[in-house]
């Protein structure tokens, strides 16, 4: 009886610690300081679990990428170089901009949902 309830227990625990990925899908206004140059662009999000596809009002979107903690990261390909956008999801998003994947650090950023009209 007491292996019984030490797994009921031990069930009920490891149900409270399951996370599902943050919901990011939809539009998002992006603020960026990148080497020295303001980027404020607008990007539409369709996420799958740890993938997601980003439609950006400048340059490209390519790889990102969702935990279920909450970290992000995405590539934005412009003017012939790569930038990869690495930062925390709440109900905003912020972080830092590297030069490459793993270039130096570049710059910040941070997002906020855009209201749908």
């Amino acid at each position: 009886m007491k292996k019984v309830i030490f797994l009921l227990v031990l069930v009920i625990l490891l149900a409270g610690c399951v996370k599902s990925f943050p919901d990011i899908n939809g539009a998002w206004e992006v603020n960026a300081t990148v080497e020295g140059r303001v980027l404020n662009f607008n990007m539409g999000i369709t996420a799958e679990a740890y993938n997601f596809e980003a439609a950006s009002t400048i340059g490209l979107i390519r790889n990102g990428r969702l935990s279920k903690g909450g970290d992000i990261n995405f590539q934005l390909e412009l003017d012939g170089k790569t930038y990869t956008f690495y930062g925390q999801v709440s109900s905003s998003m912020s972080g830092f901009v590297r030069l490459g994947v793993a270039g130096d650090i570049v710059g910040y950023w941070n997002a906020e949902t855009r209201p749908t009209s």
